[in-house]
């Protein structure tokens, strides 16, 4: 999954900043308080159980166009590259 983030308004090190944000697994940039403003849920565990994803990688499970009608029902966002686009923004974007 290629993730899309704005970056020009940034003045500090990007690169850096990048780094630091993925060196975590993907899923800790779905917060419970990114969860909370933008899904029906309070976790992301709450929200991959609900959706009955069966894929060993959630990551590439819920980017199937099958779970495209939960996430739309459930959250704010259209696709799931959109929410994780949306909360690896919002990671960037926090100081």
């Amino acid at each position: 999954m290629e993730i899309k983030i704005n970056t020009q308004n940034y003045s500090g090190d990007v690169a850096k900043k990048l780094n630091y944000i993925k060196s975590g697994p993907p899923l800790a940039v779905l917060t419970d308080s990114f969860m909370k403003s933008h899904t029906s849920y309070n976790c992301i565990s709450d929200f991959v159980k609900a959706s009955k994803c069966t894929s060993d990688n959630i990551v590439d499970g819920l980017n199937d166009e099958a779970y495209l009608p939960f996430i739309r029902e459930n959250s704010t966002f259209s696709s799931w590259q959109e929410m994780f686009n949306a909360a690896y923004q919002e990671a960037f974007d926090k100081k």
